[in-house]
């Protein structure tokens, strides 16, 4: 689990260098719309691998 985390957050971090929030939204919400029926989850364990990282929601 500490490996998908981690994998998750560089995405975050590479999203955040790349162009801030609008490319975390972006990223968050491209993948949500690829699979509907787990959107929230999904939501969810971004927000949390992303907690922190500059740019992200508070």
């Amino acid at each position: 689990m500490k490996a998908f985390q981690s994998a998750i957050r560089r995405k975050g971090e590479e999203a955040s260098a790349a162009g801030g929030t609008e490319a975390m939204e972006a990223v968050l919400r491209q993948v949500v719309e690829e699979a509907p029926d787990r959107a929230q989850r999904r939501e969810a364990i971004i927000g949390e691998a992303w907690t922190g990282l500059s740019g992200w929601r508070a």
